[in-house]
């Protein structure tokens, strides 16, 4: 049965000044469910891309960043409220975009899908796209 489901993209963007950002990631939301978060998705190649805008960027920090962001994506509250805090509040170095819609029946093989189609309608790098959780 098809599901609308919500996403945004998570982006690098190290000048507050500019808006030049690559995205890193994106973020699925299930509307229709009490807690939102559904899962979170890194690119494999995230580090490339952020370099390729920032020549010295702080890895370690923004290592344990993501990290804490899929930590709190797989507790329904915590990922609840930080996606509360990331669209009323984030506009430095991590940029989310505008939520988007798509439906779909089996998320996994479709989101797969949705990035490639990220990938060709903004100007990132190419890259391959990794899961690094797994929907509940």
């Amino acid at each position: 049965m098809p599901r609308k489901l919500e996403y945004f993209l998570l982006q690098y963007a190290p000048n507050a000044l500019t808006d030049q950002c690559v995205t890193v990631g994106l973020v699925v939301l299930d509307p229709s469910s009490e807690t939102d978060c559904f899962l979170v998705r890194f690119a494999a190649d995230w580090e490339t891309r952020v370099r390729s805008i920032d020549p010295d960027p702080d890895l370690e920090v923004l290592t344990a960043t993501w990290l804490e962001f899929d930590r709190m994506f797989r507790n329904p509250e915590q990922g609840a409220e930080l996606v509360r805090t990331m669209e009323d509040s984030f506009c430095n170095l991590v940029r989310i975009s505008s939520r988007r819609e798509f439906v779909c029946e089996d998320v996994i093989p479709q989101i797969d899908d949705l990035l490639r189609h990220e990938q060709q309608s903004h100007l990132d790098p190419p890259s391959a796209w990794k899961a690094e959780s797994q929907s509940r």
